[in-house]
């Protein structure tokens, strides 16, 4: 796997693993904190949204991704694979792309709620619903800074595709 992506992976997965000791110490040594409940249709009906979010922001990349590398190929005054490659560095799209889809494999494997169990063994059932309100906080965090990244994204190929824009970014 490449590094980036194994980076982003590990952090997600250490925040879910914080995520579970908070909650076995809360059950532990706060009850009080577990006692709201919250409501499990929310966390199901939010990583629907936010999957549908998410590949909405993939299919836009993808194509802009082959609208400029076709834009920059017939422009006479570009080196066309260097202007390309200019493009993916400046416009993020390797990190936009590697974490859109690591965000929707996560909401994926998520709808099957993998640690509940264990969440459930270390903190109780009452704090299941609990747990799975925050990993939704989590995963709405990720994807508003997708949806960052998307916006840079966005900004970049927009000025990318004029051609005095792309000789400036050429220097």
């Amino acid at each position: 796997m490449d590094q980036p992506v194994l980076a982003l992976f590990a952090t997600y997965a250490i925040s879910m693993g914080v995520l579970v000791l908070v909650e076995g110490a809360a059950s532990r040594f706060a009850p009080l904190l577990l006692s709201g409940a919250t409501s499990t249709d929310f966390s199901k009906d939010a990583a629907g949204f936010f999957l549908a979010a998410q590949v909405g922001i993939l299919a836009v990349l993808t194509v802009a991704i082959g609208v400029v590398t076709l834009l920059t190929q017939k422009d006479d005054g570009s080196a066309g694979n260097t202007d390309v490659r200019l493009y993916y560095v400046e416009s993020y799209s390797y990190e936009l792309a590697t974490s859109g889809i690591l965000l929707s494999v996560v909401l994926v494997a998520q709808l099957f709620w993998p640690l509940q169990p264990l969440v459930a063994c270390i903190a109780g059932e009452k704090s299941v619903n609990h747990f799975k309100f925050w990993t939704t906080v989590i995963h709405a965090a990720w994807l508003i800074l997708n949806f960052y990244l998307f916006l840079h994204f966005i900004k970049t190929t927009l000025r990318f595709v004029e051609p005095q824009s792309r000789a400036r970014l050429r220097l």
